[in-house]
């Protein structure tokens, strides 16, 4: 007996998905084969389990998963898919007729007016008086209208037609590609001492199937963040998930935002460079781009249902609580897995000497119950668009660090102060001296903290010194000569960042690395 369970659940992986068939019949008693057909290559035949429900004394005898070849794909959705197809081509050829029979009658038409000395004579030999000659002038201008809506119009449903004709087309291949001839098929044999309505469940591990997590962060004007935590789900697995219990899960049975960082600044002896024959031809490699200006789609408006989370040392799911419908052609559905604020710690980062801007930050703790996964974060201030940003992996109670674009009421200016050289020699060593002075000026109705970022060059060179002189405030001294200040400002206040540093080497060396 062939039977066919159909999809009630699935759950979807990262890097694809576990599906769950169900079918209930009615059996007598006695020893049932049963044969469920049409099963997607892309499953994994070891991961294939069977479980049957049935009267008291129902036994599951065997399962045996089997490859089959058919004459025709057996899916009534490719039938539906050449039947809509044809319709359409039938009604393109039917239109095409039409338009050909309308060219015909604006060609006559025009025929006739150009025929203007027939009207002349029948005009002359009182034949045709002016009144009735008006008249079909009238008739014959009214029908040139006609002709022409009519013509507009039939191009119009072309176009149409062929757009439909297209798409259907591209999803007939995309369809087609996915459920060769060649498939699988379950068969089942089960044994019933009496008769009794049997339920038999399927379930395999499938690949081409995947979610991946979407964010919407948005700021609001009371400082908190809106997190809108979003599942794009796709699939090409070859069968058709329609109104299925779908789940997520974390397991796997796999000008942007970002703040300038500070380079490592060394000093080294020069070294004469060696002389060519041929100077070799130079490539300009071009720079990729990303449509970040491109505002993403808004976020969900109406009520939220959330998605019911369960979690345990290694895996997180998310259970959705409505059905979902998804097509086997690579289709991306938006699903909601939840939407909850936070509150972050919002500082502003500069870094001076690349840049005389001040960034936005958020330090952010994750006090909610969801795990996010790596993934793309549409950053919004209240309604205002930013960009976007990628999220690293956070669990509950892990912290992170969101940019959150420029903030132009806060004034960066950074100068030189000092650049002198020692006319003394201390032996045979030079000395220089260099100063730098940054302003902070904040142009805000609120205080602000800003983390001002600089640098001072570090020596790669044995008998090349470099030592910091001075800094006020006093500076976080970092590795590779990185210098830090956590500086509080008052709303229109200024304030400053003063530091100054040496470097010492021999006469005779030539060094490189210095402004």
């Amino acid at each position: 007996m062939e039977i066919n369970p159909s999809i009630t659940e699935v759950t979807v992986y990262p890097n694809g998905a576990r599906v769950t068939r169900s079918a209930t019949v009615q059996l007598e008693a006695g020893t049932h084969t049963l044969e469920i057909n049409g099963l997607p290559l892309k499953l994994d035949a070891d991961s294939v389990r069977v479980t049957a429900r049935g009267g008291a004394g129902m036994r599951l005898l065997s399962t045996e998963v089997q490859r089959r070849f058919f004459s025709t794909t057996p899916t009534d959705h490719l039938r539906e898919l050449e039947t809509q197809i044809e319709a359409t081509q039938d009604a393109l050829n039917t239109l095409k007729a039409r338009k050909q029979w309308l060219e015909v009658e604006r060609a006559s038409l025009e025929a006739i007016l150009k025929a203007g000395d027939r009207f002349a004579a029948a005009l002359a030999f009182d034949k045709l008086n002016l009144e009735t000659y008006f008249e079909r002038l009238r008739h014959f201008h009214q029908r040139a209208q006609e002709l022409i809506a009519a013509l507009v119009s039939a191009d119009n449903e072309e176009r149409t037609l062929k757009r439909q004709l297209e798409k259907l087309t591209q999803e007939y291949r995309q369809y087609a590609e996915t459920r060769p001839r060649e498939q699988y098929s379950v068969v089942v044999t089960v044994e019933l001492p009496t008769p009794a309505p049997l339920t038999l469940t399927l379930t395999y591990l499938i690949a081409d199937a995947s979610w991946t997590p979407l964010y919407d962060l948005r700021l609001l004007a009371d400082e908190k963040l809106e997190v809108t935590y979003l599942g794009l789900v796709e699939q090409r697995t070859g069968e058709a998930w329609e109104n299925v219990a779908l789940t997520l899960s974390t397991a796997r049975p796999a000008r942007d935002l970002t703040i300038p960082e500070l380079s490592p600044w060394p000093l080294d002896e020069q070294k004469p460079r060696p002389r060519l024959m041929a100077a070799a031809p130079m490539r300009m490699a071009a720079a990729a781009t990303d449509d970040a200006g491109a505002v993403p789609e808004a976020s969900f408006a109406a009520a939220d249902v959330l998605a019911e989370v369960t979690s345990d040392a290694t895996v997180v799911t998310y259970r959705l609580p409505t059905a979902v419908t998804l097509p086997p052609d690579g289709t991306q559905r938006r699903v909601m897995v939840a939407r909850f604020e936070l509150q972050p710690e919002l500082t502003c980062v500069t870094v001076p000497k690349l840049e005389p801007f001040a960034y936005r930050r958020a330090h952010l703790i994750n006090h909610s119950p969801y795990t996010w996964l790596p993934g793309t974060a549409n950053l919004f201030w209240q309604d205002t668009f930013l960009g976007r940003t990628e999220l690293k992996l956070l669990p509950p109670e892990g912290t992170c660090e969101l940019p959150l674009g420029l903030e132009e009421r806060i004034k960066i200016e950074r100068k030189l102060t000092l650049y002198e050289v020692d006319k003394r020699l201390m032996g045979d060593r030079r000395r220089l001296r260099t100063g730098y002075e940054i302003t902070l000026e904040n142009l805000l109705d609120t205080p602000v903290t800003i983390e001002v970022r600089d640098q001072i060059p570090y020596a790669r060179h044995e008998q090349i010194k470099v030592k910091l002189e001075s800094a006020f405030p006093a500076a976080q001294e970092q590795e590779q000569g990185r210098l830090r200040w956590v500086i509080p400002l008052a709303p229109h206040k200024k304030s400053s960042v003063r530091f100054e540093f040496s470097v010492e080497h021999p006469v005779s060396l030539t060094i490189t690395g210095l402004e």
